[in-house]
């Protein structure tokens, strides 16, 4: 599976398989070395994980509460109208 957005994943495929199979064919002047032919071979999976950093400390989280952009500004009204209702006009 490719999972690069960039490389088109059947295109990549036949022009690996299309090395692979020109190599099976080769006789004196072998296209692939062994040691690239040992890196094709299917072998271990290893997953990495990094060592969490003791003194990190997660940012706090905003639930339900005004972000710090909007924190502090007065709501605007529609232009031509007060926030008193018209019948309080005297």
């Amino acid at each position: 599976m490719v999972k690069v957005p960039f490389i088109d994943g059947e295109q990549l495929l036949d022009v690996v398989n299309g090395i692979l199979e020109a190599d099976e064919k080769a006789v004196n002047g072998e296209l692939m070395s062994n040691a690239e032919r040992r890196r094709n071979l299917k072998g271990q999976s290893h997953t990495f994980v990094p060592e969490r950093d003791p003194n990190y400390v997660p940012p706090p989280v905003n639930k339900g509460r005004a972000s710090p952009k909007s924190a502090g500004k007065k709501r605007s009204t529609k232009k031509g109208t007060s926030k008193r209702s018209r019948s309080s006009v005297r």
